[in-house]
């Protein structure tokens, strides 16, 4: 760590009282309790959507979407809900306990049926690729251009990535 860094380290700690480590684990722990439906209606139905400065540490959280952070999130949903935050009708809406329990079972449903789609399309490709054989991944490309009407109509095979 440079000393500049060292120094914003410090500067930071002295400003929020807490060490970055435990900021860190803090927030992040915080952001994945975004993808529960049900701690949002909580949020809600005590009115801190409705604090200025509740939205904008919501707004600061979005840190979180970059690779360097989202890796350390186990529920990526949180990400999801964190970027539904932003807007103004969602933060109402959670309010809503029947609009919560749709939320709710849409991620349920989405769970539960996320990994069979995803083997189900893999088995799909797998078999299309087996039907077209040796020709997978080839296309043809018709090209035009001035001369003869034979070299107008010349088709050129190309893998496709080149």
């Amino acid at each position: 760590m440079s000393p500049a860094s060292r120094e914003e380290a410090r500067a930071a700690e002295a400003a929020t009282g807490t060490s970055q480590a435990l900021r860190f684990a803090l927030e992040l722990e915080f952001v994945m309790a975004l993808a529960n439906p049900r701690y949002l209606h909580h949020l809600a139905a005590n009115k801190y959507f409705d604090d200025p400065a509740f939205v904008a540490y919501l707004a600061y959280l979005r840190y979180w979407e970059a690779p360097a952070y989202a890796k350390f999130l186990h529920y990526p949903h949180a990400l999801y809900f964190l970027d539904q935050l932003q807007r103004p009708e969602f933060r109402r809406a959670m309010a809503n306990p029947r609009a919560v329990e749709h939320v709710f079972s849409q991620q349920f449903f989405f769970w539960q049926t996320f990994r069979t789609n995803q083997l189900a399309l893999q088995q799909q490709q797998q078999q299309q690729q087996q039907q077209l054989g040796p020709l997978a991944g080839v296309e043809m490309k018709q090209e035009t251009g001035e001369g003869d009407e034979a070299r107008e109509r010349q088709l050129t095979v190309g893998i496709a990535g080149d």
